[in-house]
């Protein structure tokens, strides 16, 4: 039974099940559509087995069956939400480079993991009877629950990694003994490999995340969607481990979604912007809200040459045109930081440059503060116009709080939102301390 919230009362309800697996990067491509008003695209994530189920196994107790089994068996007589659309899945063979694969080749992917095809979804068949074989065969296939509202999923499938010319570099061993088996474990082994790479190899990391997003899928996986939720499962998969650790989701947003406001700015243009607040990104992409899901990320956004494209990136993005009155704009982030700090801005935007001042600076070699590169993380902020009515204190003090939240709230933050007061209160008793010497500079 879905939860009923009111939003004036009731906190938003956690959904992802971030013990067993943990988002680390998510790829984001998408398409702005001022006309519909609609954020379309592909989303591609890539996990890490979570904290509680590698505790569970290293001691060899029964492990892993998530707290969302029940709703399995409440939900097994519910139809599995897979939709026609005109979504290609890429039906070429992938060719592993350089593997060793020994053994009989994979079946049909559609057939052995209990997914529809094309064909099959165009001529009514319900998958229905895929999530009763849950109950029906007598064993529980894992879930995966990810956060979501206000969202149309049309398709996720699982992402052949292992097909990426030259990622071979990140296995171990290249030997595989039983396709079916192995190289699903080579594909999350590559995953591992990827995600825990040294923050000084970040080049090399974005660079083999962005292929292994492009790489080819491997089998379409089954999905359901709630009013906050998006549970997605393998058939005969029971364990997080075994679970696939990339996986690409086609989705678009809704019009009426409360992530993101669809309006005017003062000239009568259109523009769009994340509101962030209300139910956080959730209505943008599916994601993971707890405060343990730190994730880094990156986004190339399409969208007609009159707009700008303004995210929460490091980097300063300059447009490529990729057709005639089309530019694509590409952001990421290095740092790990919670999904609610994604934020996108696209308007017919004007940048004002004001002259800067030269400050003083003064060391000391006792102690390091986080890098010049994260005191304005997450590299944008959005100010209302009542603290720009010309007196500098109201806006100068919001700035150096939300600036003190780079340390407080994001680099430090408390284990669960029911501890936020604890960010803010730092946050605010840091924010006099940085206006006052703000102020002893000009």
């Amino acid at each position: 039974m879905e939860t009923q919230l009111d939003p004036m009362k009731d906190d938003l309800p956690l959904m992802a099940n971030t013990n067993y697996m943990l988002v680390k990067h998510y790829i984001l491509d998408v398409d702005v559509d001022f006309k519909s008003k609609v954020i379309e695209g592909i989303i591609v994530l890539f996990f890490e087995t979570g904290s509680q189920y590698r505790k569970t196994s290293s001691t060899g107790k029964e492990c892993c069956q998530s707290q969302f089994d029940e709703t399995c068996k409440v939900r097994a007589c519910e139809p599995c939400y897979a939709p026609v659309t005109n979504v290609s899945a890429c039906s070429s063979k992938p060719e592993y480079n350089d593997f060793a694969v020994c053994g009989k080749g994979e079946e049909d992917a559609s057939d052995k993991n209990g997914n529809h095809s094309n064909e099959a979804q165009a001529s009514g068949i319900s998958s229905s009877k895929d999530i009763c074989d849950i109950e029906n065969h007598g064993n529980k296939d894992f879930l995966l629950v990810l956060d979501c509202c206000d969202l149309s999923v049309l398709k996720v499938e699982e992402v052949d990694v292992a097909a990426v010319s030259g990622i071979e570099k990140f296995t171990r061993s290249a030997k595989l003994t039983d396709v079916s088996k192995e190289l699903e474990n080579l594909r999350n082994q590559i995953v591992h490999e990827l995600v825990t790479l040294p923050a000084d190899r970040w080049k090399e990391q974005l660079y083999y995340f962005t292929l292994c997003s492009q790489a080819p899928g491997c089998g379409e996986l089954l999905f359901t969607t709630g009013t906050w939720s998006l549970e997605i499962r393998k058939s005969g998969v029971q364990t997080p481990t075994d679970f696939p650790h990339a996986i690409r989701i086609w989705y678009k947003t809704k019009p009426e979604g409360r992530s993101v406001t669809w309006t005017t700015d003062q000239s009568g243009r259109p523009c769009v912007y994340t509101m962030g607040s209300p139910i956080n990104n959730r209505a943008l992409f599916p994601c993971q809200e707890p405060p343990v899901a730190l994730s880094t990320w990156q986004a190339s956004v399409r969208t007609a040459v009159d707009f700008v494209v303004l995210m929460s990136g490091e980097n300063s993005a300059e447009p490529v045109q990729l057709e005639e009155g089309i530019l694509s704009w590409y952001y990421y982030v290095t740092m790990p930081m919670p999904a609610s700090t994604f934020t996108i801005a696209v308007g017919c935007w004007q940048e004002v440059k004001q002259q800067g001042f030269i400050a003083p600076i003064q060391t000391n070699p006792k102690f390091s503060l986080p890098s010049s590169q994260a005191d304005f993380s997450p590299h944008i902020i959005f100010l209302s116009q009542s603290v720009l009515s010309g007196w500098s204190q109201l806006c100068g003090t919001r700035l150096c709080h939300e600036i003190a939240h780079a340390w407080f709230g994001l680099a430090i933050g408390a284990r669960d939102w029911t501890e936020e007061w604890i960010s803010e209160g730092f946050a605010t008793f840091l924010e006099d301390i940085f206006w006052a010497r703000a102020q002893q500079v000009r």
